[in-house]
């Protein structure tokens, strides 16, 4: 969208084109689906067996596997590495409903664009969906407790893309820290920032 939107410097000039949100969704569950096999691929080929289900550690060198289908497995092995992964939990003020206070999985599950986001943390997963959805057409603001977004990486790329998030009209509070949430009877959240304004 971004490229259509500057093709003209090209001397290409596009009209009437909009974003099907739900297409753009499907092709997103397309791409999981087929990283998904390539995985399940990948361990075939290198005789990996995948066992799924919730896992247990019952000794040091065995685990007890509760299958989707109700039945029990037990597996023993010399080395056993735990990699669960991560999910997000809720920061307080904000509780995690996934009905309007969503996290990174949420998000996209969405059905249609929001009209405004606010992005809780500027690290590079908030950033990266601030710029999405500030393509899309939503109105979005970060919020980050730090001096700068992309407080990881070095300060002058956190600085160009700032400034290039400022082109695109997202609205960046650094320093800021939200004291509490409520829910409008339109259905929106009315956010008190520390020190007083609303948003």
């Amino acid at each position: 969208m971004e490229e259509i939107k500057k093709s003209s410097v090209f001397g290409i000039n596009v009209s009437g084109y909009s974003l099907d949100f739900g297409k753009a969704m499907e092709r997103k569950d397309k791409v999981v689906q087929a990283q998904r096999q390539g995985l399940a691929f990948h361990f075939k080929k290198n005789n990996i067996e995948l066992v799924t289900g919730t896992g247990r550690l019952v000794s040091n060198n065995k685990i007890l596997v509760d299958l989707n289908d109700g039945s029990q497995v037990e597996i023993t092995a010399s080395n056993i590495i735990i990699a669960t992964g991560s999910f997000a939990g809720s920061v307080p003020p904000f509780i995690l409903d996934g009905e309007g206070i969503i996290d990174n999985i949420g998000i996209l599950s969405l059905k249609e664009v929001p009209e405004s986001l606010l992005v809780v943390g500027g690290g590079v997963v908030g950033s990266e969906f601030a710029n999405i959805f500030a393509t899309f057409g939503s109105k979005v603001t970060i919020v980050e407790i730090l001096p700068r977004i992309l407080s990881t990486e070095d300060i002058e790329v956190s600085k160009v893309i700032a400034k290039a998030f400022a082109r695109k009209g997202i609205n960046i509070l650094t320093d800021t820290m939200i004291e509490s949430v409520q829910k409008s009877s339109d259905g929106k959240f009315i956010c008190r920032i520390k020190g007083g304004s609303e948003m």
